[in-house]
């Protein structure tokens, strides 16, 4: 009667594990995340993902859409530090371009570097002209400016 119980009890531990229906878990949901984001970094064809969450997660087609939104804007959060990291590093850099070209008494190279560092960090306003298009804020000009900017006669 005792073998037949544990008999029972092992036949019990060697069933399939039924998956859980329901919402993941937070740390399932983040490592499900992480996971499809790889995949997109790796340029796995939608398919492939598509076919991979069902199987491992066990969710239907159709909620793939989600995680996979979840992963780009995963994506979009973690590299938005290492943008702001390399605009740092690059920053650094300039400024040690323009000691030595200071120290070297290169004006020219100097400024260059001082303008990098303004177009890094944005400090500058657009150029009036760009591939031959002019822009022009109408609403900062006089009526008078308009007439000879449009070269009318009164």
């Amino acid at each position: 009667m005792e073998k037949m119980g544990n008999l029972i009890k092992n036949f019990d531990r060697n069933k399939p594990v039924k998956k859980r229906r329901g919402r993941p878990a937070k740390i399932d949901t983040l490592l499900q995340t992480r996971e499809v984001a790889a995949m997109l970094l790796l340029a796995k064809p939608r398919s492939e993902i598509i076919q991979h969450c069902c199987d491992t997660y066990g969710i239907q087609e159709v909620s793939v859409a989600a995680v996979v939104t979840r992963a780009y804007k995963y994506i979009a959060e973690t590299h938005a530090i290492d943008r702001e990291g390399l605009t740092t590093t690059h920053i650094q850099h300039y400024y040690d371009i323009y000691a030595q070209a200071k120290d070297m008494g290169d004006s020219r190279g100097a400024i260059a570097a001082l303008n990098s560092i303004e177009k890094l960090l944005k400090l500058t306003s657009d150029s009036l002209v760009t591939n031959n298009t002019l822009n022009i804020e109408l609403k900062d000009l006089t009526l008078s400016e308009l007439k000879q900017l449009l070269q009318l006669k009164d």
